[in-house]
């Protein structure tokens, strides 16, 4: 019985560990981006060359945001695309930005409440035109 509730205590306290750690580590971003600048979030922002995306881009679907069906679709190689984006580094880059974009969008939040109802229904409209233009990769 004695072993029993040790083991009990211990997975307790394990789990309680946890739920500080995650706690703590949600604390100290939130008081990280509050106390962020708009001017030094800008500046977190990695380059991206956009022409290579563009071009990238183009290859699956047109200008209005249509997947491309003529014979000229997806004439890009894996190899090719990954030279455009950059390699590692373009990707690495991209991920740092998409960290960034997510930080703005929480200092937004924060700042300009009254905005929220904006940004919910532009990341729904994005979602959902997302989820109807669904590329294949081949």
């Amino acid at each position: 019985m004695k072993a029993e509730m040790g083991y009990f205590l211990l997975a307790a306290g394990l789990f309680l560990a946890l739920l500080v750690g995650i706690a703590g580590h949600y604390y100290r971003r939130s008081r990280r981006t509050s106390g962020t600048s708009w001017e030094r979030l800008l500046g977190q922002l990695a380059y991206v060359d956009r022409n290579c995306v563009e071009k990238i881009a183009l290859d699956a679907i047109d200008e209005s945001g249509q997947r491309r069906k003529d014979d000229a679709a997806m004439e890009l190689e894996p190899d090719e695309v990954w030279q455009l984006i950059g390699g590692l580094k373009g990707v690495e880059a991209m991920e740092r930005n998409s960290l960034v974009f997510i930080d703005m969008a929480f200092y937004l939040q924060q700042w300009y409440p009254e905005a929220l109802v904006t940004v919910e229904e532009l990341r729904l409209n994005g979602r959902d035109r997302m989820a109807g233009q669904q590329v294949e990769i081949r």
